[in-house]
């Protein structure tokens, strides 16, 4: 079992914990179908829209390709509705990725080193309903405060004596107003903590709610500072990673057009605009030509004459920039729960003194304790 001291400095393993091919394929694997849902709806929602009746399906791939987008459509409500739906169906299998990857840095810190992608699978699917139940309970709540300040609203509508109830409520509907904040605060950060929960419990809904609010009341300020210490060493890694392989694929791209000269130019202009945004900003293209006039590669030029096998090639090599991009991000995913895992071990710990690690009925492996505190 991997020594912990319970503390902030726990949460720097985070990075390092991710850095692991099945947590890394685990992630990839849920950014990937996520990707699939939001491109199905979000096609389907334009097809039900003015536009995408006139063009058709073919003119609309042609103008978004791989990252549509419903705004430019001016959607109706059906339409909305529709990607609402897919865009929430999106996010649970997103999440759902989330507890099979905190579940396997969970066993890592066990020392369960060879617990299994299957296994980790086939227990986030064990827990989605707890994992749906946990998510949208505190949303509910929220909710339920949002509606009861619309409705003392509404009672000030009410003839001569409306402004008076309105103002005689108005200190209670305060508390009410700030205890409801808190409600969301916590379901917001419920997206980040309770796939780690249910991954390192194993309860049902219900329990996992009540430790999402009890592991974050009791401990709100060191919750803050762990938090913001998981996302910064996340964001730090993934910066490097980022650059790492910026600095590769620039590396290549010298090599490869100091050998096959101008055609791999134009196919790598035609790679480049595969990718969703990047290429609409002025910005990243001049610095894109900055790079070639220092380097003696430019990545930008004129396409308009290449070849058919030109533009498949470009296609294709769009296609291998996507997936070393998927790449990166299943890392920064999988980094991210990880820290989201040590660092709700840290906060049990600290509030009942219990290691969540050598409660032998999660699974059958037996850690050996390393700590003799964590008993």
């Amino acid at each position: 079992m991997q020594e912990l001291t319970f503390g902030i400095r726990d949460i720097l393993k985070g990075p390092r914990l991710a850095w692991s091919l099945r947590k890394m394929y685990v992630a990839g694997r849920g950014l990937f179908v996520s990707w699939a849902v939001y491109l199905v709806f979000t096609y389907a929602a334009l097809l039900m829209t003015g536009m995408g009746r006139e063009t058709g399906p073919v003119a609309l791939f042609r103008h978004f390709e791989f990252f549509p987008c419903l705004i430019p459509a001016q959607p109706g409500i059906a339409a909305l509705l529709l990607w609402a739906i897919g865009m929430a169906f999106a996010v649970f299998i997103l999440l759902n990725a989330a507890v099979a990857v905190a579940r396997i840095a969970f066993e890592d810190l066990r020392g369960n080193e060879v617990f299994q992608i299957h296994e980790a699978l086939a227990f986030a699917g064990r827990q989605r309903k707890s994992l749906l139940f946990a998510t949208l309970v505190p949303g509910v709540i929220g909710a339920v405060f949002i509606i009861v300040i619309i409705i003392a609203g509404a009672f000030g509508r009410i003839p001569v004596i409306g402004e008076l109830l309105v103002a005689l409520s108005f200190l209670p509907l305060f508390f009410w107003a700030l205890l409801g904040v808190f409600i969301l605060i916590v379901f917001f950060s419920g997206i980040a903590l309770v796939p780690s929960i249910c991954a390192s419990t194993g309860e049902d809904g219900l329990e996992c709610v009540l430790q999402l609010f009890s592991s974050i009341y009791s401990r709100l300020s060191r919750w803050i500072l762990y938090e913001i210490a998981a996302k910064a060493v996340t964001a730090i890694a993934g910066i490097l990673l980022l650059l790492l392989t910026v600095a590769a694929l620039h590396g290549m791209n010298i090599l490869l057009g100091f050998m096959m000269g101008y055609p791999y130019c134009e196919v790598m202009t035609i790679a480049l605009y595969r990718l969703p945004v990047v290429m609409d900003i002025r910005a990243f293209i001049s610095m894109l030509a900055g790079f070639g006039d220092l380097l003696w590669f430019p990545y930008i030029v004129d396409t308009f004459m290449a070849t058919g096998i030109i533009k498949v090639s470009g296609w294709l090599a769009g296609i291998s920039l996507l997936a070393i991009l998927t790449w990166v991000a299943s890392y920064i995913f999988a980094a991210f729960y990880s820290s989201q895992v040590i660092l709700f071990l840290i906060l049990r710990k600290q509030k009942n003194g219990e290691d969540l690690r050598v409660k032998a009925h999660l699974t059958d492996f037996n850690p050996e304790i390393s700590d003799p505190d964590s008993n």
